[in-house]
């Protein structure tokens, strides 16, 4: 059963990585701006799925002032303000300004005037550690798959406190366990399997652990924290489509032309993978952990 070596295969490899690059703000900015259309094509659908629970659970139907930060292509921004009162106030942001374009486009073709003076919802560049909002100015916060990408994500929890209102809610979402999330750990595992240098940057999966993303909440002053995990699964049932969605993923182009004469290697490698779970009726997941905080 080779699908079963994934996750152990991946933590040994964490293991044996020398101290990881945590990206500057710079670089993540730099980073969603190359890749905001490829995800806006490819992956926000997927990941919306995650984003309505947390809507959910924010509690939106009376919230006066919602602050969607981290808000990617804009979709998950748009159903905030679909859910709240016309007159409440809906702040949506994005690090990336190429991803606040696509936001924009997306509240433009719904009716949506976010640049009229007059506007109750603004979209903006914004960073998640240093919101541009006053001091205890929302009752609501939204964070879908965000907060594992900053450089420090005490900055974003500690931000997210300042902002919001006692009695406030705040719900993030991160990258969750590695062992159920086959559709990224297969890469990792391919790449180990072959003796390619991984890139030494921060896992995405280093808020993964809830006890201690729980505690990280806890000790940036929210008074109530609740914590759970969410997988997701990828309507990918045939190799193909997997490593065609691979390739076309801007993130990993620099990778792939390194590899040279090894690529075609590396995607039957892929695909092999993925048979192996399809062959044992396991779809590719995802999995998400899912923090709720009061303050």
């Amino acid at each position: 059963r080779r699908v079963r070596h994934t996750h152990t295969h991946y933590t040994q490899r964490l293991a044996n990585m020398a101290e990881p690059h945590i990206p500057t703000v710079d670089e993540v900015r730099d980073e969603w701006d190359n890749f905001s259309e490829n995800y806006e094509r490819d992956y926000q659908e997927w990941t919306n799925l995650t984003d309505v629970e947390c809507q959910f659970l924010a509690k939106l139907d009376n919230a006066k002032a919602v602050v969607v930060p981290g808000v990617g292509p804009g979709l998950g921004g748009l159903q905030v303000r679909q859910k709240v009162k016309p007159d409440a106030k809906v702040y949506v942001g994005d690090l990336s300004p190429e991803m606040v374009k696509l936001s924009k486009l997306l509240f433009k073709k719904n009716g949506y005037d976010v640049d009229a003076t007059e506007s109750n919802t603004k979209v903006e560049v914004m960073d998640n550690q240093n919101l541009p909002l006053e001091t205890e100015s929302c009752d609501r916060y939204v964070a879908n798959l965000s907060i594992m990408y900053v450089p420090d994500p005490i900055k974003q929890f500690q931000e997210a406190l300042r902002v919001l209102q006692p009695g406030g809610i705040a719900v993030f979402s991160t990258w969750g366990r590695p062992e159920l999330s086959s559709f990224f750990t297969l890469l990792e595992k391919v790449t180990g399997d072959m003796g390619l240098p991984s890139p030494n940057t921060r896992s995405g999966f280093h808020l993964g652990n809830a006890e201690e993303t729980k505690k990280m909440a806890l000790d940036a002053g929210f008074r109530k924290v609740f914590v759970h995990y969410k997988t997701l699964r990828q309507h990918i049932y045939n190799p193909k489509e997997y490593s065609q969605l691979i390739k076309r993923t801007d993130s990993w182009e620099s990778f792939f032309n390194d590899l040279g004469e090894r690529l075609d290697e590396y995607f039957e490698r892929l695909e092999k993978g993925v048979q192996c779970y399809l062959e044992e009726d396991q779809l590719l997941s995802f999995d998400h952990l899912i923090i709720t905080a009061i303050k």
